[in-house]
């Protein structure tokens, strides 16, 4: 698949639904309702919705402008970057948000899941 190849609107926007719709799930229904009952689940309530914002942020994007920016890789390493700036500028700065070191991981899984997804050659025209 070329990196500059359109890609097919309502299939894009398919993505961009599943995952808003998995982040307000896991932000509003599965984090507290783990915490409220106590149970283990290996910390995917605190990292669930970062998962989902680099696909989220990335497929958002590639619906709006119909094709990528720079390229795959360089899109989905850029939007990566940005929030992982951002996730450590929330140690320094206070009142941006709690620095977690696990985001930062939960942030490159989902890239990883971003990348694997646009590898798919039925995204393409």
């Amino acid at each position: 698949m070329k990196d500059k190849k359109e890609v097919k609107r309502p299939t894009i926007f398919i993505y961009v639904v599943i995952f808003y719709l998995l982040g307000l799930f896991l932000s509003s229904y599965y984090r507290p309702y783990i915490y409220f009952n106590n149970i283990n689940d290996f910390g995917l309530a605190d990292i669930g919705n970062n998962i989902m914002f680099v696909p989220g942020v990335y497929f958002l994007l590639l619906f709006i402008r119909k094709k990528p920016i720079w390229g795959i890789l360089k899109d989905i390493y850029y939007i990566l970057t940005s929030l992982i700036i951002a996730e450590i500028l929330s140690f320094f700065i206070k009142g941006i948000g709690t620095f977690d070191f696990k985001d930062i991981i939960a942030l490159s899984i989902g890239a990883g899941i971003t990348y694997l997804i646009m590898k798919n050659k039925k995204l393409s025209i």
